[in-house]
């Protein structure tokens, strides 16, 4: 039995971690949330929760994204609009 061994060594590469780059975001997402939410004091947990609702719909469907070419993430992530579409501005 002829068996051939092939060396060519380890391949190194640069290992990246996909949570590494997301997490700025997800801070900012948190600390924009942290932002409206600690604007009042809450007594109730359905009070917070209800502005915690407010916020999720109005940063979802309201708020116009730059990395979106100004579309919302809704619109994108349901397809109503691309991001090559409804610009900000545009004639």
């Amino acid at each position: 039995m002829l068996s051939v061994v092939y060396d060519y060594g380890q391949i190194e590469s640069k290992r990246i971690n996909p949570a590494l780059q997301t997490q700025g975001k997800i801070e900012r997402y948190l600390r924009n949330m942290k932002n409206i939410v600690k604007l009042e004091n809450y007594y109730y947990p359905e009070e917070l929760k209800g502005v915690i609702d407010k916020f999720v719909n109005y940063y979802n469907h309201k708020r116009y994204r730059k990395s979106f070419d100004n579309v919302t993430p809704a619109d994108v992530c349901y397809g109503k609009k691309g991001p090559d579409t409804n610009k900000k501005g545009k004639d």
